[in-house]
């Protein structure tokens, strides 16, 4: 069963790759020629590359209950983030995929129905 990201205010449910184990989170968007979901949630993760990216990426740090506290749009290939303090989780979209999140702003991870 798949997962889909929700985002308070916005009616879409976009499609979510959830990366539990370090060769998921490694691989991420790493060599897609496209992106095959709209979203990746990399679970217990501060920092992340984009290097092996074909694309930018908009990146969000969250906390324990997917609160935003930071959002990064933009990011080109090649690149290295670290996260900022209380940072447990990290939600990576294809450039310009998602509407802006704010920061406290809690996301939302369902079982697709």
């Amino acid at each position: 069963m798949g997962k889909r990201l929700v985002i308070p205010s916005d009616t879409t449910r976009y499609t979510l790759k959830d990366c539990r184990t370090f060769w998921s989170r490694l691989k991420g968007y790493m060599f897609d020629q496209e992106p095959m979901v709209q979203a990746v949630l990399l679970n217990h993760c501060s920092s992340i590359h984009t290097f092996g990216m074909r694309f930018a990426l908009d990146v969000f740090f969250l906390d324990e209950s997917n609160r935003v506290l930071q959002e990064i749009r933009d990011v080109l290939p090649g690149k290295l983030l670290f996260s900022i303090k209380g940072t447990k989780h990290v939600l990576e979209t294809p450039s310009g995929m998602l509407p802006s999140l704010k920061p406290d702003m809690q996301v939302r991870i369902e079982d697709e129905t």
